[in-house]
């Protein structure tokens, strides 16, 4: 996985998250393993409590697969501490809906980060749909799926791109 992206993520964990917490993780194919490109491109080493990879197809680093990359049915409502996903909801057709469902799976109290391009090269994995600037992130988070917003601005400016991140809480009651 791009370091800098790695490296926003631990950041977010570390002032936010729980790396002992139960986390659930969408879009967690790790196509750089697939494709052997010679290097790791998965979160589950930022964890040390249970993680769940979730995503649409079997693969490197999947542990659930989903038959409906929108509505989660094999996911019991309340019942993981933290939601992440990085550059996966461009490849969402219905990223609104993801959120949703990052909202319904979490425990009260739980936090989601969800990392995403905004000015990047078209990649088809399997569909490139959107791209999430700042306001989208945080009307996404907040108004869209009632999430407290905690945090959200743009990381990792490189030649090839730039990532916008989105943190939320999800209320107690």
């Amino acid at each position: 996985m791009n370091p800098c992206v790695m490296n926003t993520m631990r950041r977010l964990l570390a002032k936010y998250g729980n790396p002992a917490a139960k986390t659930l993780d969408v879009g967690s194919y790790d196509l750089a393993t697939a494709e052997n490109w010679g290097f790791s491109g998965c979160l589950r080493e930022l964890f040390t409590g249970e993680y769940v990879g979730l995503d649409i197809q079997p693969g490197p680093n999947v542990d659930l697969v989903v038959k409906d990359p929108e509505v989660w049915r094999e996911v019991p409502d309340n019942s993981f501490d933290q939601v992440v996903s990085v550059c996966c909801l461009e490849h969402c057709r219905a990223p609104w809906q993801v959120i949703n469902e990052c909202y319904r799976v979490l425990k009260p109290d739980g936090l989601t980060i969800h990392i995403a391009p905004w000015r990047w090269r078209e990649h088809r994995y399997p569909e490139d749909c959107w791209r999430i600037l700042p306001d989208g992130m945080r009307y996404l988070l907040g108004e869209w799926a009632g999430f407290e917003v905690l945090e959200v601005a743009r990381a990792c400016r490189e030649e090839t791109g730039e990532l916008v991140y989105g943190v939320g809480r999800k209320p107690e009651t």
